[in-house]
């Protein structure tokens, strides 16, 4: 089900929201990020049709949110929200079996549902005896019981230990593979941008950016968002965000691409060494390799430097020497790491612009520290393009 919402005014004495217009894809997982009192969960109440607009409309497949009420909303959506109740004497069982109302209770759905979220053995538990982390199970496993095809999900990570996070993670990801639409608050960045299809982000109850997050998320529109410096690394689980007060005025920046699972750790250890750091990994058998490029080629119109392992030059990767020319064109100051040769520097072909690190006798923090050397003598009047 497409859900969009156009025109949406809705305000109270201390708040205001203003959404022109968002759409949520069927059968994807939409975040809705942004710092604390920016109107996450309250557009996440619009939508669902807790909270009624001063204007505007909410469409779910051409059909008004304010039209469905009672049971013909609960059969569309699902709500898990940030506050979980603590009913008097309900066991889990109860609570998941009532998800549904007033249709009867198919208890081979609630089993499957329980075990879904990994809760069967707590069906018999009193529901004000669990842990917050078991309560937000149980709230997820009856969303899941209820059968709908939306199911909206408000910061379900919050005030969670790292066992209950990761899980509801997973069940947040298996909920799109069951074909489910899911619409979820996160206040974790990472997270936003690991498991989400798309984006909404949000500032003093507007949308500063929509799409997706690979192309969206950059240091500046996560600094005007959150007022924080945001560096990037590239990490065998994916790209990492880290939020950092270094002044940034004070930092050399670099771009540093990485292979798809880097064993050197460039970009932190660049980061370590005082400098300000985006990092891209290259994955040669991805079916996007084009879109990874143009990030890399779009992202480096922001830095002076460009860091790259020999690796990912070797990779039978279609582009990428044509992308190392473009940083040649562009005067950019280039390194090249060689992990694998011996230990020395050397100015490649006579290019004032392009060093190559043989670093197999070398730490990655030596390494570093020698590209921070040259960056900070090095002059760039043959024309660093900012």
């Amino acid at each position: 089900m497409k859900i969009d919402a156009r025109d949406i005014e809705y305000g109270t004495q201390n708040f205001r929201l203003n959404i022109d217009h968002i759409t949520i894809e069927e059968g994807s997982i939409t975040g809705i990020g942004g710092p604390n009192g920016s109107g996450k969960s309250t557009l996440l109440k619009i939508l669902y049709g807790y909270l009624k607009p001063i204007k505007g409309t909410v469409l779910i497949d051409g059909n008004s949110i304010s039209e469905l009420r009672g049971a013909r909303a609960a059969g569309k959506i699902s709500v898990v929200q940030q506050e979980t109740p603590t009913p008097m004497n309900f066991t889990v069982e109860n609570i998941v079996s009532m998800s549904r109302y007033n249709d009867p209770v198919d208890e081979s759905k609630v089993r499957e549902s329980l075990d879904r979220c990994g809760i069967a053995h707590l069906q018999h538990r009193k529901f004000d005896e669990l842990s917050g982390g078991e309560r937000r199970l149980v709230m997820i496993a009856g969303a899941l019981y209820q059968g709908t095809e939306i199911i909206m999900l408000d910061e379900p990570t919050t005030f969670l230990d790292v066992d209950k996070e990761l899980r509801i993670v997973d069940l947040i990801v298996n909920l799109k593979q069951l074909g489910k639409t899911v619409i979820v608050v996160l206040h974790d960045v990472n997270l936003l941008y690991r498991i989400c299809n798309r984006v909404i982000m949000m500032k003093e109850g507007r949308v500063m950016g929509e799409g997706y997050p690979s192309i969206m998320f950059t240091p500046d529109l996560l600094r005007d968002i959150y007022g924080s410096s945001f560096l990037s690394f590239t990490t065998p689980d994916g790209t990492t965000w880290m939020p950092y007060s270094r002044n940034e005025e004070q930092l050399e920046e670099i771009l540093a691409i990485e292979d798809e699972f880097p064993r050197l750790g460039l970009s932190y250890n660049l980061w370590k060494n005082g400098m300000g750091v985006a990092s891209f990994s290259v994955k040669a058998a991805d079916a996007d390799l084009d879109l990874q490029l143009d990030e890399i080629r779009h992202a480096s119109e922001r830095y002076r430097y460009v860091v790259i392992t020999s690796r990912v030059v070797n990779e039978p990767v279609k582009g990428i020497k044509e992308l190392i020319a473009e940083f040649f064109r562009d005067g950019k100051l280039l390194f090249l790491v060689d992990s694998e040769n011996e230990s020395s520097m050397v100015s490649v072909s006579d290019r004032e612009n392009y060093f190559r690190i043989f670093g197999v006798e070398k730490t990655v923090a030596d390494i570093c520290h020698e590209i921070k050397e040259i960056t900070a003598s090095t002059s760039l009047s043959y024309g660093v393009r900012k």
